[in-house]
C-alpha cells in the first residue's frame, strides 16, 4: 500500500504541474474578485450539476433547453466563459485519468 500512496502523491504533484490545473486555479482566484458574479457562477454550476445528475428523465430536455436559454447572456460574460472553459478542461483531464485507471483495472 505504501507504493500506491507514493505513486498517488506523485500523480497529485504531476496534476498540479499541468497547464489545465494552473489555468483553473488562476481563473478560480480571478473570479473571486467579483463576489456577486461568483455567487451567480456557483448557482449556475449547482443547477447544471443537478440537471446532469437527475434520475427522472421526464421533461429533462425541456429543462436543459430552458436552463441554456436562461443563462445564455450570463455565459457570454468573458469572465464567466474563461472560468467555465478552464474548469471544463481540468475536469476532462481528471476524467481521462479516472477512465484510464478504470479501463486498466479488472473491477466489476
Amino acid at each position: 500500500m505504501d507504493g500506491v500512496r507514493s505513486v498517488t502523491e506523485q500523480l497529485i504533484r504531476e496534476i498540479k504541474d499541468t497547464e489545465e490545473y494552473f489555468k483553473y486555479q488562476e481563473q478560480k482566484e480571478r473570479i473571486k474578485e467579483w463576489p456577486e458574479l461568483k455567487v451567480q457562477l456557483d448557482e449556475y454550476r449547482l443547477r447544471n450539476f443537478e440537471l446532469q445528475n437527475r434520475v427522472d428523465p421526464a421533461n429533462l430536455f425541456e429543462e436543459i433547453d430552458h436552463f441554456h436559454k436562461e443563462y445564455e447572456g450570463f455565459r457570454e460574460d468573458a469572465r464567466v466563459a474563461s472560468f467555465l472553459d478552464a474548469e471544463l478542461a481540468f475536469c476532462r483531464m481528471i476524467q481521462g485519468i479516472y477512465d484510464n485507471i478504470m479501463e486498466n483495472i479488472d473491477f466489476e
